[in-house]
């Protein structure tokens, strides 16, 4: 509504505009017409002093426009042309020369009148009258004109503007109604209006690209709660169980302690699962990587050592560090430990007793690279494509059991990556064992 209201009152003033416009122009020619009739006539009688005008016998005809001339001498008609308008005379002093008077007659007709005084002696003023009724029907007629036009262009304006508006807007209502039918159920289906309009398209196509990264999304969590579900449910299981067999009968107290040793050892298991689970949800939205600091990874790799020490010494397991160089990175203290503990414990679980794990850790390329290494099984080649998967079951190799439940490795991996860096298992055949190397950008600034 408002935009043909805006139309119309467009139009409106535009033909109004155009009106005047043309009334000026038809003035201003009556003008210069009957200006150029006095001044020759001026000229005229100026030169020969006759009356003999052509003008004073019969009015000339101007297309629609019919001029009459009058002579006026002492305030006096002299002579004019048959027919003229019986006009009352003008005041010489009053009248600018040359000047486009509006004058009406005694008929109630309106008239243009342009006055020019003979450069003489005489006195003699020459007047150039024509009726002014031609050019208000002239203008009329363009009015009227521009009405119809009016009547006519605005209802095709408003239907094309409508059609055009139509053909922008509904591709855009198709995709809110088949958007609105969505529901968080049926992820997988997709926007199927095609319009050929490129910019409507190409937002179809990034929305549809948009489903796809969420259907994903939601695909992995609900693979997550299951698989975390599972993992949830084992230790969970063995505690009941448990407890459920102490209590079937009165034990001695060596018993119910042995029964509390193993659900504790459970519980220990049970805990370090569920705070790797909350790492892995939060996903690092708790991260401020503007608060992260330089850190050592050499001081990092001391103090993950000596926590582990008690239980390497139990399996007769040592550690052997390998360090040409300190390398300092920017990050999370905690995080970058909890890639060394995962690493270490993965080591330590899978090598057997006597042997030796070794950690080097070097510069190479702008990055530090921190390489462990076990005397273990190895991994076997069906598993090296999943070993860094949430949950992943092996064939009884590295990654088959893990004290973070199947997340060791995927936490190492979620944690490098959180830095920038990277993490692989290397390949090295003929060599026994597994070794994973993890690269991190290196703060210069800090070395």
């Amino acid at each position: 509504m408002w935009f043909a209201s805006g139309l119309f009152v467009l139009y409106a003033l535009s033909s109004c505009i155009v009106a005047v416009i043309y009334s000026r122009q038809a003035e201003r020619e009556l003008h210069y017409l009957l200006y150029a009739q006095v001044e020759s006539l001026a000229a005229y009688y100026a030169a020969a002093h006759r009356l003999d005008f052509p003008e004073l016998v019969s009015p000339e005809q101007h297309g629609p426009l019919k001029v009459w001339v009058r002579l006026i001498s002492g305030g006096r008609i002299t002579a004019m042309t048959p027919g003229t308008p019986d006009l009352p005379v003008q005041p010489a002093s009053e009248t600018p020369r040359g000047s486009l008077l509006r004058v009406h007659g005694d008929d109630g007709k309106a008239y243009g009148m342009v006055r020019h005084l003979v450069w003489d002696r005489s006195g003699l003023v020459v007047e150039a009258i024509a009726s002014t009724n031609p050019l208000a029907t002239s203008v009329r007629g363009v009015l009227i004109a521009l009405a119809l036009t009016g009547l006519l262009l605005v209802p095709l304006a408003l239907g094309g503007a409508w059609l055009v508006s139509r053909r922008a807007t509904w591709p855009i209502e198709r995709l809110v109604s088949e958007t609105a039918e969505m529901s968080p159920t049926d992820l997988h289906r997709r926007l199927v209006t095609a319009v050929n309009i490129s910019e409507i398209d190409a937002l179809v196509a990034a929305f549809n690209a948009l489903l796809g990264r969420v259907e994903q999304g939601v695909a992995r969590t609900r693979r997550f709660i299951a698989d975390a579900s599972h993992e949830l449910r084992t230790p969970v299981g063995i505690l009941r169980t448990g407890i459920e067999i102490a209590l079937r009968r009165e034990r001695p107290a060596q018993e119910y302690r042995q029964v509390l040793i193993d659900n504790l050892g459970e519980l220990g298991r049970l805990e370090r699962l569920v705070s790797s689970l909350l790492l892995l949800a939060r996903d690092g939205a708790d991260v401020r990587a503007d608060q992260w600091e330089a850190v050592s990874l050499r001081e990092v790799v001391a103090r993950v050592t000596d926590a582990i020490e008690t239980a390497a010494l139990e399996k007769d397991i040592c550690f052997a560090l390998t360090a040409s160089v300190d390398c300092a990175v920017i990050g999370d203290p905690n995080y970058l430990e909890l890639i060394l503990r995962n690493l270490f414990d993965n080591a330590l679980r899978f090598s057997p007793p006597g042997e030796v794990i070794r950690v080097e850790l070097r510069r190479e390329n702008g990055e530090a690279v921190l390489v462990v290494a076990d005397a273990g099984p190895g991994v076997a080649d069906e598993d090296r494509p999943h070993i860094f998967e949430r949950f992943y079951r092996g064939h009884g190799t590295h990654g088959v059991s893990s004290g973070a439940g199947g997340l060791g490795l995927s936490l190492v991996r979620w944690a490098a990556e959180l830095h920038g860096g990277s993490a692989r298992l290397l390949d090295r055949p003929g060599v026994a064992g597994a070794a994973f190397e993890v690269r991190l950008p290196i703060n210069d600034r800090g070395n």
